[in-house]
């Protein structure tokens, strides 16, 4: 699969920096797929990240007991799908929150917004991005900035 990282836009959203395609997908992928998609790219390309997509999608209520099992286990609403345990520039970690490659069919919840407003506050890297290809523009904008120490 091509990812199109061209046709992406990247501007400050009120919950941090948004990443989405100029134009919505006019058939939306399957937001698991976009996850599935995005694991596979950053495994691949960037193994020295050691990021993580925070697994909060399984127990629904097709399997309640199983949700409630991990609801017990400390499953939160609203934890943003991707942690990138690593300093680019001025943030010391980036919190990634992976929408389907539509804006009118993703949406953020208010728990999502509450969770990526406190990130933020906390002087954390926080974007949304619309769809795999938004991800990885939203990771190689983070490649590109100074490693090396923070920067004030």
């Amino acid at each position: 699969m091509a990812f199109d990282v061209e046709n992406i836009v990247m501007e400050e959203g009120p919950h941090g920096l948004y990443f989405y395609p100029k134009e919505d997908a006019k058939k939306p992928r399957l937001e698991s797929s976009d996850q599935e998609d995005s694991a596979t790219w950053i495994n691949y390309w960037h193994p020295e990240f050691k990021a993580f997509h925070v697994v909060n999608e399984s127990g629904s209520k097709s399997d309640q007991k199983y949700g409630a099992l991990l609801n017990r286990l400390g499953r939160r609403k609203g934890v943003t799908d991707w942690v990138i345990p690593r300093r680019f520039g001025k943030w010391p970690i980036a919190f990634i929150e992976l929408k389907r490659d539509s804006r009118r069919a993703g949406r953020l919840t208010a728990e999502q917004k509450e969770n990526l407003d406190h990130y933020r506050a906390q002087g954390y890297f926080v974007a949304v991005c619309w769809g795999v290809s938004a991800f990885i523009a939203c990771v190689n904008y983070l490649n590109k900035l100074d490693c090396s120490s923070p920067q004030h």
